[in-house]
């Protein structure tokens, strides 16, 4: 796995960090939160995405959105990634829970892109991170997620049930 954790430049005052990622066949990463808002984008592979308040799976080629300080949990299938890391006051989607987002192909190209450029930034560069915010601005919301129940019995139901699915369990097998 190829990984440069985002702890180590987030205090950093750019406006916007890439960093390009290669996650092993499953990878977790257990909860935890950012100061800046997360594009993760999957270029190849499968995303399980976990909030207090509900479950994403992001298939190949689309991106979850995380807005700052959210608490996530990232599980990994044979991944590779690129992660934009955005200030709050850049962010282009005002927004407070997390979303599935559709990347279109000139989106993808600039994603891609996104972890070559070095600072300081020329004003080619500038002007590539400026689309990057508007075309996620205007990125259309992918319905993808598996809301969790707010009653407590129930959501550890479910929970207990998402970390080890089984469809041969009965009604009365899960709710035990």
């Amino acid at each position: 796995m190829k990984q440069i954790s985002i702890h180590s430049v987030e205090h950093l005052k750019h406006k916007m960090i890439a960093i390009e990622t290669q996650y092993a066949e499953y990878y977790v990463l257990k909860m935890h939160s950012h100061k800046r808002a997360q594009l993760l984008y999957a270029a190849q592979g499968v995303m399980h995405v976990e909030t207090p308040q509900g479950n994403w799976i992001i298939p190949p080629e689309r991106a979850v959105w995380i807005p700052p300080q959210v608490p996530h949990q990232l599980t990994f299938f044979n991944v590779k990634t690129c992660s934009l890391y955005i200030l709050p006051e850049d962010v282009p989607r005002q927004i407070e829970c997390c979303e599935v987002l559709s990347i279109s192909p000139l989106l993808r190209q600039l994603l891609l892109k996104a972890p070559a450029l070095n600072e300081p930034l020329s004003r080619h560069d500038e002007l590539i991170q400026e689309l990057i915010l508007t075309e996620l601005a205007i990125s259309e919301k992918i319905e993808l997620h598996l809301p969790l129940p707010e009653n407590k019995a129930i959501l550890e139901i479910c929970q207990k049930f998402l970390k080890q699915p089984n469809i041969h369990l009965s009604p009365e097998e899960i709710s035990t």
